[in-house]
C-alpha cells in the first residue's frame, strides 16, 4: 500500500501546502518480505524501520495492524510499547482513504 498511501499524502499536499507527512515503506521481516498485508505487520518492524526516522508529532496506522482488541500486534507488541519507544502518539484509522485523511487532518 505504500505507492497508493504515497499517491493519497501528495494530492493531500496539494491542498494543504502546509502539510508535512511522510510516508514510510514497511517490510515485514517477522513473516516475510513476501506478506505485504498491513494486518499481518507485526510493532516489532515498526520499531525496528522507525525508530531513527523523522516521524513528526504522531504516527498514523490503520486500526486493522492490531488484534481486535486494538491494544497489540500480531507479535504481542503493545500499542504503548510503540508509542513510548517511538516517543510519539499513534493515531488508528480505518482502512479507508477518507478515513485515512480525516486521520491526518485531525488536529485533536
Amino acid at each position: 500500500a505504500y505507492g497508493f498511501i504515497s499517491e493519497l499524502v501528495d494530492t493531500l499536499k496539494q491542498h494543504c501546502p502546509n502539510l508535512d507527512c511522510k510516508v514510510y515503506p514497511i517490510e515485514n521481516r517477522f513473516f516475510g518480505e513476501n506478506i505485504t498485508v498491513a494486518g499481518l505487520v507485526c510493532g516489532c518492524d515498526l520499531i525496528e524501520q522507525l525508530k531513527d526516522k523523522p516521524l513528526g508529532d504522531f504516527l498514523a496506522l490503520p486500526s486493522v495492524m492490531l488484534r481486535d482488541e486494538q491494544d497489540r500486534f500480531l507479535d504481542d507488541t503493545t500499542l504503548d510499547e510503540l508509542t513510548q519507544t517511538l516517543n510519539l502518539p499513534v493515531r488508528l484509522s480505518p482502512s479507508t482513504g477518507a478515513d485515512f485523511i480525516r486521520t491526518i487532518l485531525d488536529n485533536d
